[in-house]
């Protein structure tokens, strides 16, 4: 279901969000799902995106999912080495996440 994500409604954001990660799971949406691209299928910003985190918990926990996801997805990928590790680590390093291991 895609809409322009200004005039649903919280609980149908929940629905919608709900879809997304069922697509992801069913390998039929992004191959390494992101924030970006969950604006991008909804049709919102991020700005609008982070707005609805603060005003419900759910959604917030979603979004927590969606970034489990993602890290998992990138590597899980770059250890089998179906894809390029230099991008996996840019792509890891934009979650905050670094290379150089700390003692």
């Amino acid at each position: 279901m895609k809409s322009n994500g200004y005039y649903i409604k919280l609980i149908d954001n929940e629905k919608v969000l709900k879809e997304f990660l069922k697509q992801i799971d069913d390998g039929d949406y992004f191959t390494v799902p992101t924030m970006k691209g969950l604006c991008l299928y909804l049709g919102v910003t991020r700005k609008t995106l982070y707005e609805w985190k603060k005003t419900n918990q759910r959604i917030g926990d979603m979004l927590e999912s969606l970034l489990q996801v993602e890290y998992t997805t990138l590597i899980a990928n770059g250890l089998n080495n179906k894809w390029n590790s230099n991008i996996v680590k840019l792509m890891l390093s934009k979650l905050g996440y670094s290379p150089n291991a700390k003692t």
